[in-house]
């Protein structure tokens, strides 16, 4: 029999329930919670990892956009003392609104990131088998049913 994910090893105990003595269906409900167990161990480390990238990437993005707006301030100081032609003033307010949507665009992504986090923390063992089972069948779990 192909291997299952743990989803369908659950859903496959749930049929054979019926069927099988106590000891018995302790027994295969015991390989579904070990597989579980690996599963959660493995998503929270994708997790860890994840949690990590993100967080250094959405440091660096607001740094970036702080550095961003303190160029918005210098540009208007410049402007209203006079200091910037009005052609000069323009191309680096386009550059800076450039830069701005850019890192809007990168920080949608840091977001994005997070909520996989949660997804991970929300049902670890759902997150194992769509992200790993489901693609990679090499990964799914050996049960013995």
């Amino acid at each position: 029999m192909p291997p299952r994910t743990i989803r369908q090893a659950r859903q496959r105990l749930e049929e054979l329930a019926d069927s099988l003595n106590p000891i018995s269906y302790k027994r295969l409900n015991d390989e579904i919670k070990a597989a579980e167990a690996e599963a959660t161990r493995t998503a929270h480390g994708h997790a860890s990892t994840k949690t990590t990238k993100m967080l250094t990437d959405a440091n660096d993005v607001l740094r970036r956009l702080c550095e961003t707006r303190d160029g918005f301030k210098t540009l208007a100081a410049q402007g209203k003392a006079g200091r910037v032609s009005s052609k000069d003033a323009t191309k680096r307010f386009n550059d800076l609104k450039a830069e701005e949507r850019r890192l809007q665009a990168l920080l949608t992504d840091v977001e994005a990131g997070l909520a996989t986090v949660q997804a991970i923390e929300d049902d670890p063992v759902a997150y194992a088998d769509e992200n790993f089972h489901d693609r990679y069948p090499a990964t799914r779990p050996d049960f013995t049913f």
